[in-house]
């Protein structure tokens, strides 16, 4: 089970934020903006476009490319590719519910803060929901399964343990709620080459801050 929380984690970690700069015309805030609702709630506006020099088919391909690497872990693990096609869809609607607020930006020479505060989804919460039932129903699933004397293989009983899983989660999806907001302060640094970057445990600890796993 620590796999499916972890995989929510590592999507919004794996973001790496970067582009090649426009001098003082960059636009630090909206930058900043646009790389979030463009990762996680799949909103791409011509603005944001125009800051990083790309087209909206590159943005979106990047996103389920990155997508697609994350979910590779969870394929990993013997799953149908309808299952993994459903957690795939769930993820993707889950990165939509993470809120977020990005600050004005204040300039320091070359170089940007922009200050972020997030409020965490409580997944650990609907986690927990979500496994106490999960595990009622399979044992209901494997009891009934061999008193028809067939004995569920271990492919059999992970690929049920995540479809009931999945069903529960689903569910609840929008019942999760958020917790207490926090503030984090991303540095946007100008490099010699002209390109503004920030850096990757800057984005980590934002991402790993969106979903609050709980004791999972």
């Amino acid at each position: 089970m620590k796999k499916l929380k972890s995989l929510a984690v590592l999507f919004i970690a794996a973001m790496v934020l970067l582009l090649v700069g426009c001098g003082q015309k960059f636009d630090a805030q909206g930058y900043i903006q646009g790389e979030l609702d463009a990762v996680l709630k799949g909103e791409i506006t011509d603005d944001y476009l125009k800051l990083v020099d790309s087209s909206r088919e590159e943005i979106e391909a990047e996103s389920a490319a990155m997508l697609d690497e994350v979910m590779e872990q969870f394929s990993g693990m013997g799953l149908s590719d309808e299952l993994v096609g459903k957690y795939r869809d769930y993820m993707s609607t889950l990165m939509k519910k993470c809120k977020y607020t990005v600050g004005e930006a204040t300039k320091d020479g070359d170089s940007y803060t922009v200050p972020v505060t997030i409020e965490p989804l409580l997944f650990g919460d609907a986690m927990e929901t979500a496994m106490a039932g999960t595990e009622e129903e399979l044992m209901a699933w494997a009891t009934e399964a061999m008193s028809s004397g067939e004995t569920p293989t271990d492919a059999e009983i992970m690929e049920k343990t995540f479809e009931l899983l999945y069903n529960a989660l689903n569910a609840n999806l929008d019942s999760i709620g958020y917790g207490e907001s926090k503030e984090h302060v991303l540095n946007v640094v100008k490099g010699s080459d002209g390109k503004y970057t920030v850096a990757e445990d800057e984005v980590t600890a934002l991402g790993a801050s969106m979903i609050d796993p709980g004791s999972f």
